[in-house]
């Protein structure tokens, strides 16, 4: 765990820094057209709708997070399609509560984090109220939030809680250890960014965080950086009752989110440690079972339904179960696929139990039937392709649908590929050698990819952290024709529009074995893709564009640049009309991938422009 003392998390967001931002250029308008969701967060439910926030979060062009417009989406509960948006007044929407026929958005606004590491709010957030009850969703009005003169750490709004008249909505801040308070009736803000209320003082040089969460009869702050709980009641919101729930005295445990069982207690999610604590009360004398049960990795929200709590766990990508009465627990519930970094969780209590998900990484929604764990995904209103960067239709197939739909393709006759031909020589970097035992059939012949979302790992070979191989093509020659002369396929997925959970390496050809091998420009310093220029990170390395084609499952040409994903070469960029060789040297960039797994994972690659040799 981090040691708490020196911690300056802006935010603790399980997915990717959404909270905690850069300056965001602007893009094209996602929620009048384009995508039903992108980036989703928050959601929650009403009798008809589930109303999803969208925070546009994106890669820039100098590898920095970003945002776009965010918009809401409205999806009908009996059909699973998206049925309406309506964009949100201030950027980066978080957190969603329905109150009746009336929908709260909370727009986070938007940060950057300065050189030491210290983030800033730059710009504006508030509370967009929408009402559920036509036919059409609405926007009704608009609170904003405002910034502070005198210390720009204060806002980053993060999350929302609704007193229990919902008169009154209480606010926390993702950059200081503040409270904020707005009257939704009269529509005026009581404590903003010039008066927060200090729940817990932040250092200067230093940030905090801390979720609001409201209870039946009072309310609760979770203090992050603190790992306290404070408790005050809903007449006298600046005054808390405040206690250490940490276990590991120096070591943060980070509580995120909490749920209120039926006797009153509290399961309170702590994410560094990994586990869900049971707080027996809300005195400060209250109990606390920090061994209550164990959690997946980046848990991020707790509902409770029934007999059971429902945790999200973010990079384990699962849906977890827990019992409540001896906190066993099934880990992995719901298994979804990886890359989809489930984020938020709401609990449709009707006559069959749903819990709905957002997939923060596959810009989709699931709901989940509680009884039986079957997943289905929200259908989405239109999709885009890989060729511009952003992601391809959910569906509203489930898993084993689609996987139906991918096997029928593959009746159809199997593409031809030329590639390489043998393997000259391997050298494994640290923590390579992954499909080692299956060389020199596992490099060779068409790609088996798994698409924008799932990298696969059958058929691939992993080189470690700068370990290199070298390909000949054998009865063949690589030659320069007009456009991309080869393809070179690994196993990334999209994480965001033109930006991939990528092991980039560094491509080289040569007309002999021993020879010297000429080197395309692979600029690993560009490690944000750009939405805007429709450009990807890592421009001119291999390992950045997940692969659509699959020799064994599907007929994309896998010689198509276009179709086919994967990383394109042109001879034409470094002067070379022909080649018979061709290297790949993994780029030593740190990888989060263990032993025999880590470094670029070599799929195939496949010849474009070609000759047969005499």
């Amino acid at each position: 765990m981090i040691n708490r003392r020196f911690f300056s998390l802006v935010c603790y967001v399980a997915c990717f820094c959404c909270v905690a931002c850069s300056a965001a250029p602007t893009v094209p308008d996602a929620g009048s057209g384009g995508m039903s969701f992108a980036s989703p967060q928050g959601l929650a439910v009403h009798s008809r709708y589930v109303v999803v926030a969208n925070s546009a979060f994106f890669f820039d062009a100098a590898g920095e997070v970003a945002f776009g417009e965010g918009f809401v989406t409205f999806i009908d509960k009996a059909t699973l399609s998206v049925v309406g948006r309506v964009n949100t007044t201030q950027k980066n929407p978080q957190e969603v509560v329905v109150d009746g026929d009336r929908a709260y958005v909370l727009n986070g606004g938007v940060t950057r984090v300065d050189q030491s590491g210290l983030a800033r709010v730059v710009e504006e957030g508030g509370i967009d109220a929408i009402d559920l009850s036509q036919a059409t969703p609405t926007k009704l009005f608009n609170i904003p939030l405002g910034l502070s003169a005198a210390d720009d750490r204060i806002g980053a709004y993060g999350s929302l809680a609704l007193a229990p008249d919902g008169r009154r909505a209480f606010i926390g801040s993702g950059t200081r250890a503040d409270l904020f308070e707005v009257d939704l009736v009269g529509r005026r803000v009581l404590h903003g960014p010039e008066n927060p209320i200090v729940v817990i003082p932040t250092p200067a040089g230093r940030n905090g965080m801390v979720v609001a969460r409201a209870l039946r009869d009072q309310l609760a702050v979770l203090a992050f950086n603190d790992d306290a709980i404070c408790f005050a009641d809903y007449t006298a919101v600046t005054t808390f009752r405040c206690r250490d729930i940490g276990t590991e005295g120096e070591l943060l445990e980070g509580p995120v989110d909490l749920a209120e069982d039926a006797d009153g207690g509290l399961l309170v999610l702590m994410t560094i440690a990994n586990a869900l604590y049971h707080v027996d009360g809300t005195t400060p004398s209250a109990v606390v079972n920090p061994r209550f049960s164990g959690t997946g990795l980046a848990a991020n929200a707790v509902r409770i339904h029934g007999a059971y709590a429902y945790v999200v766990n973010s990079l384990s990508h699962t849906l977890q179960r827990v019992r409540l009465d001896d906190g066993s627990s099934e880990p992995s519930f719901v298994a979804f696929a990886v890359g989809a970094n489930p984020y938020a969780l709401a609990i449709d209590a009707g006559a069959e139990a749903y819990a709905w998900v957002t997939l923060f990484g596959h810009q989709s929604v699931a709901r989940v039937t509680l009884r039986s764990g079957e997943v289905s995904y929200v259908q989405q209103s239109t999709g885009v392709g890989l060729r511009d960067g952003s992601f391809t239709d959910a569906g509203s197939s489930s898993d084993a649908e689609r996987e139906a739909d991918v096997s029928a393709d593959a009746r159809c006759e199997a593409p031809v590929v030329v590639g390489a031909e043998e393997v000259v020589r391997v050298t494994f970097g640290e923590g390579g050698g992954y499909n080692a035992d299956a060389l020199p059939e596992v490099v060779l012949g068409g790609p088996t990819g798994g698409g924008t979302t799932g990298g696969t790992t059958r058929g691939v070979l992993s080189l470690g952290r700068g370990g290199e191989i070298v390909l000949g093509f054998g009865s063949y020659a690589l030659v320069d024709g007009p456009g991309p002369d080869f393809i070179v396929f690994e196993n990334p997925f999209l994480v965001a529009p033109y930006q991939s959970f990528a092991e980039p390496a560094v491509v080289g050809v040569s007309n002999q074995q021993e020879g010297t091998f000429i080197e395309f420009s692979c600029d690993l310093e560009s490690s944000g893709g750009d939405p805007i220029a429709q450009r990807w990170a890592y421009p001119g390395c291999a390992g950045v564009r997940p692969v659509l084609a699959n020799s064994e499952k599907n007929c994309v040409p896998a010689d198509d640049a276009d179709l086919a994903g994967g990383d394109p070469f042109d001879l034409a960029d470094i002067s070379l009309h022909e080649a018979r060789y061709l290297r790949i040297r993994d780029s030593g960039l740190p990888s989060l991938a263990g032993d025999g797994t880590a470094g670029f994972d070599l799929d195939a690659v496949v010849l474009i422009h070609y000759r047969r040799l005499d």
